[in-house]
């Protein structure tokens, strides 16, 4: 943000990216985050004696306030066509990809399968097809960046978290991503059950 302030264009081209992002991997986290802390309370989680009822529905506001998830999605993909931000956050993945022995082939094997989906996203016109493929493309895209951004953040004491970070992060790689088709108006109808 001061490098943008101070008038440099790349810090201007990620934060066009890196804004939505934030937005929708905070919002969504978040939500998830405090549910699983009132489970952890038990009963105690849930009646308005305790603090966790007021900060799950404070919580929720989140990712309405900030836009549902698909309108995150969808400003995430204008700022990838208008702006460089995903070359620079590309760039910053394949740097710290190549400073990692234990994460760096992972990160690669996954960053080429992103890139070659992207490709294929950009040549293509079925603009449903393209919305549809863009959340999980971006959602694996965010969960490359949290990687790069740790391993150029670890040193000798944060590496007593961010190591098993690392570690779950990469467990979540199922390795497979593509083009998605996006659900029919009949599936649609068929999960309403309009005429149940």
């Amino acid at each position: 943000m001061d490098d943008t302030e101070q008038g440099s264009e790349e810090a201007q081209h990620l934060m066009r990216m890196i804004i939505p992002m934030a937005k929708w991997w905070s919002a969504r986290q978040s939500v998830y985050s405090v549910r699983e802390c009132m489970e952890l309370m038990g009963g105690n989680g849930y009646i308005e004696d305790f603090v966790m009822p007021k900060l799950l529905r404070d919580v929720n506001v989140l990712p309405i306030w900030e836009g549902a998830g698909n309108i995150m999605v969808l400003d995430m993909l204008r700022a990838s066509q208008k702006s460089n931000g995903l070359e620079i956050i590309i760039q910053q993945i394949r740097e710290s990809a190549s400073d990692s022995e234990q994460y760096g082939s992972l990160i690669s094997e996954n960053l080429d399968k992103l890139i070659s989906t992207w490709k294929e996203l950009e040549g293509m016109k079925d603009r449903d097809k393209i919305e549809a493929t863009a959340k999980p493309l971006f959602e694996e895209l965010i969960l490359l960046y949290q990687m790069a951004l740790m391993i150029e953040e670890k040193d000798d004491t944060s590496k007593a978290w961010i190591n098993p970070a690392l570690q779950f992060m990469a467990s979540e790689f199922d390795g497979e991503i593509g083009i998605e088709e996006p659900i029919s108006l009949q599936e649609v109808e068929n999960l309403i059950a309009w005429d149940y």
